[in-house]
């Protein structure tokens, strides 16, 4: 896993499922398509 907070305040999360972004207030996920890296 793998955690960042941009400039914006925003932290996004790096899992094995994918990326989340959190912005405070709503966790938004974008998970990876099979076969994709």
């Amino acid at each position: 896993m793998a955690i960042y907070e941009d400039s914006a305040g925003i932290i996004w999360f790096g899992t094995g499922g994918g990326v989340h972004r959190y912005d405070g207030k709503t966790i938004t996920d974008f998970r990876s398509a099979a076969g994709q890296q």
